[in-house]
């Protein structure tokens, strides 16, 4: 718990932050997501009856997904990374600190 109270804090506080001219970006990676298609397309709702999704699915392997989301004002980007790595993932952060929209003062969670 310890641990979670900064960050809670930063949520707490995005409006007096962004009032001081500070902002608040998440950032997270999610390494090996399955990338996944449902083999039978879902049934809509008809009279009487709800909306069905057979539970089959088409895997199409995994994928490194890395997002960045700024809390002041809802902005989120999102990265695919060929490998879960920091030779790979140091671009995306690099790109996303010279993108201009994320300079300034700021806390990164």
């Amino acid at each position: 718990m310890q641990r979670a109270v900064p960050i809670l804090w930063c949520y707490e506080h995005v409006d007096h932050l962004e009032a001081r001219g500070e902002w608040v970006v998440c950032f997270d990676e999610k390494p090996n997501v399955q990338a996944l298609e449902r083999r039978v397309a879902k049934q809509s709702m008809r009279a009487g009856r709800i909306e069905r999704q057979e539970f089959g699915y088409i895997r199409h392997g995994t994928v490194n997904f890395a997002t960045a989301f700024r809390v002041n004002d809802g902005q989120m980007r999102g990265w695919c990374l060929d490998k879960n790595d920091s030779e790979h993932l140091c671009p995306v952060l690099e790109e996303l600190w010279l993108s201009g929209i994320w300079r300034g003062k700021g806390r990164w969670i």
